[in-house]
């Protein structure tokens, strides 16, 4: 079977779920129904592919990096939408007009790909754009060539709970928690801001990583259910979002980038495909017809999150706030760690189950539970038990395999929290 056969479907714009970063994979409107041909489609989509446009066309796809979001790129009712998902069609439309027929059977797919996989799988040719409202750094120059802006001025912004004072600029973060993506620009902005606060001898902010399977919108939930205290976000989505979710503050005048510029991310070698990409970004960019209407239609107007929005997790995070406060206290914890672990474990599901046998509020496998060194039974029918089993196995990662740590109470936790999931005890 050639890879022309594979992708000669009818479809022009198609998108693959593949098991990169955790995704499981799917095939949706392309022809992969069947499990060989969805077999040859992973192996063609995943194998690193280093050549210019022209191969590309040749080849027939053109592979686009993409991580979920509620703003960039999501699935609604088995139709993709988002300003990435957007732009992508309008891109495939670009290079029909451009190329006429030599694009004709060229296929554009988006792969769904986390945050911090971006840059290295670009880099080793698992891709050849990225996209995912990607701010252009420095650091990431170092990994890919970047397009022209579509977005100038982009602005990063703290946002907390809207009982808390107003910032008045970005030294009003000195002392505090702020939790961000390590591989978000978020934290470089963080890291420079930590740099001069340092410089001053004044207290810096203490960073802390979050899983790099939230995004940015669960982080914004996690602030409105009060499980984190801070979080750095785009002034654009901090503001969409607050029309969204009750009880979130933003603070523009602590902005801690001002200056950014989004862009989309491409192969660092091919001169050709970079082009490719510069002519279509400068019919997209802010400014222009067709990039105001995508970018209104995706973070001016709110209607459409507030029906994807499918409740809260204030009443949830009401309801156990109580047993997180009890058993962090039992364990010498921060009671706001015990509710992020939560929220990222189970969405405070007192319900939830994974494949893996993980069950509950803080999602602990009965049989690491029920066993010393917890020995907690009951784990899959009671939250009470849940929450305890989950903060007493933390307590003994820390103090088993990080007693050096025991000095720095929050560095010592974060990294109980990181080995939370990997049953070292075993």
């Amino acid at each position: 079977m050639t890879l022309k056969s594979i992708f000669a479907c009818p479809f022009r714009f198609a998108f693959l779920l593949l098991p990169i970063a955790g995704w499981c994979l799917t095939a949706l409107p392309v022809a992969a129904t069947e499990t060989v041909l969805a077999d040859k489609l992973e192996e063609k989509l995943r194998e690193p592919f280093h050549g210019d446009l022209d191969a590309l066309i040749e080849r027939g796809i053109i592979r686009v990096l993409i991580p979920f979001s509620k703003t960039g790129y999501f699935i609604d009712k088995g139709v993709q939408r988002g300003i990435n998902a957007d732009l992508m069609v309008e891109f495939s439309k670009h290079l029909d007009k451009k190329h006429g027929k030599k694009t004709a059977d060229v296929k554009v797919f988006l792969v769904p790909t986390s945050h911090e996989r971006l840059f290295t799988d670009l880099a080793q040719g698992r891709g050849d754009l990225a996209l995912g409202y990607l701010t252009v750094t420095q650091d990431r120059e170092k990994l890919a060539a970047f397009s022209i802006p579509l977005l100038k001025d982009a602005r990063e912004v703290p946002v907390t709970a809207d009982s808390v004072a107003d910032f008045t600029s970005p030294h009003d973060l000195s002392g505090r928690t702020v939790y961000v993506h390590k591989s978000a620009s978020y934290f470089q902005s963080l890291d420079a801001l930590n740099r001069k606060l340092s410089g001053e001898d004044g207290k810096t902010v203490q960073v802390v990583s979050v899983d790099e399977r939230l995004e940015e919108e669960d982080l914004l939930e996690m602030v409105a259910a009060g499980a984190v205290p801070a979080i750095i976000a785009d002034q654009n989505k901090a503001k969409l979002w607050i029309d969204v979710l009750e009880g979130l503050k933003m603070h523009p005048q602590a902005a801690v980038r001002t200056d950014g510029e989004i862009a989309i991310a491409v192969r660092k070698k091919p001169p050709g495909l970079l082009k490719e990409v510069n002519d279509f970004a400068r019919t997209v960019q802010e400014g222009t017809l067709l990039g105001n209407i995508i970018f209104k239609r995706y973070l001016k107007d709110a209607d459409y999150l507030k029906a994807l929005h499918k409740g809260s997790y204030d009443e949830n995070l009401t309801e156990f706030h109580a047993v997180f406060e009890k058993y962090a206290a039992k364990y010498n914890f921060d009671w706001l760690l015990i509710a992020a672990q939560s929220f990222q474990e189970s969405r405070f599901d007192p319900k939830a189950r994974s494949r893996a046998g993980a069950v509950g509020l803080m999602q602990i496998k009965p049989s690491t539970a029920t066993p010393p060194p917890v020995a907690i039974e009951g784990v899959a029918s009671d939250p009470d038990k849940n929450v305890q089993a989950g903060v007493k196995y933390l307590r003994y990662l820390a103090d088993r395999y990080f007693p050096d740590l025991a000095g720095d109470r929050a560095v010592q936790t974060f990294f109980a929290l990181a080995a939370y999931n990997t049953n070292l005890h075993k």
